[in-house]
């Protein structure tokens, strides 16, 4: 999976690889609010459907890919 959108610090694009992430261990869940623009929400219903996930899922998982790849993170 990857994301075309290029922005974000330096040295951390908003291109996304994903592994989905290890279900096996336990996870807290946090709920975070967010807003885009319609047009990005219809694009990103566009790719989820594609790639036969929710929108929400794929949302979680390009924000975890993000902070996976970003220098400084931990």
């Amino acid at each position: 999976m990857a994301s075309d959108a290029m922005n974000g610090p330096a040295g951390c694009s908003l291109r996304a690889y994903s592994t989905w992430a290890d279900r096996t261990e336990p996870q807290d869940i946090e709920e975070f609010p967010l807003l885009l623009g319609s047009s990005d929400v219809r694009d990103l219903i566009e790719a989820a459907r594609r790639q036969g996930v929710s929108a929400a899922g794929l949302a979680r998982q390009l924000v975890i890919d993000y902070l996976r790849r970003c220098p400084g993170r931990g």
